[in-house]
């Protein structure tokens, strides 16, 4: 996966592999599957600001940072996964927080929620829908935390690839096209797409610091 990531020209040679002795079946013969890890890695890497060229591929990563405001169906997802024709990686980094950190989340929340509500009596401004809705998800996070249920941070990220800047214009335009169809609000990492990459695009479990 790794080296296929950083070189997608490499696809076929790996498919090739798969003949020794210690294979099921298939592939060439003398040729275990699998890469060495001392190979896995690119051979070069190019960054640029709103992309990432590794070997034979160009990439470009975003990060989620606007996640559905409205209740969503369990597939609200799909769009995005399921019906992209372009080469792509969607990861989801869950983060932990700690009870303490997570109440005083909740509190700033509340707190800001209050203050704006008393604006708005103030100015006698009409409270919205969006309004009460986003209120309500502050109460029910605060409940779930008094019923001891743990918080966490959801940390988004997509990668789309192409072999050529060309295509990679393109493949963008796609993935940003279904985001947006999946509810999702999308930033691309400009000046930071090897980090993005590596978070992204790469089975490694990175955590996001």
């Amino acid at each position: 996966m790794i080296r296929m990531t950083y070189d997608p020209y490499s696809i076929e040679m790996i498919d090739a592999r798969g003949g020794a002795a210690s294979d099921r079946a298939g592939g060439l013969t003398g040729l275990p599957s699998g890469i060495d890890p001392a190979i896995a890695g690119p051979v070069r890497t190019v960054t640029s600001w709103d992309h990432y060229r590794t070997d034979s591929g160009f990439h470009t990563t975003y990060w989620i940072n606007g996640w559905p405001r409205v209740p969503s169906p369990a597939a609200f997802l799909a769009p995005l996964l399921m019906e992209t024709t372009c080469r792509r990686t969607v990861s989801l980094v869950v983060e932990p927080m700690p009870g303490r950190k997570a109440e005083k989340a909740v509190n700033r929340r509340r707190m800001a929620h209050l203050g704006e509500q008393q604006m708005r009596d103030k100015v006698g401004k009409v409270t919205t829908q969006r309004d009460m809705a986003e209120a309500s998800e502050v109460e029910r996070r605060e409940q779930e935390l008094i019923a001891g249920f743990g918080a966490f941070r959801f940390h988004g990220f997509v990668t789309v690839s192409a072999d050529d800047l060309d295509g990679l214009a393109e493949a963008c335009g796609e993935a940003e096209t279904l985001a947006s169809r999946s509810r999702l609000e999308m930033v691309r990492l400009v000046g930071e797409q090897d980090q993005g990459f590596s978070v992204a695009a790469l089975p490694l479990a990175v955590g996001v610091s």
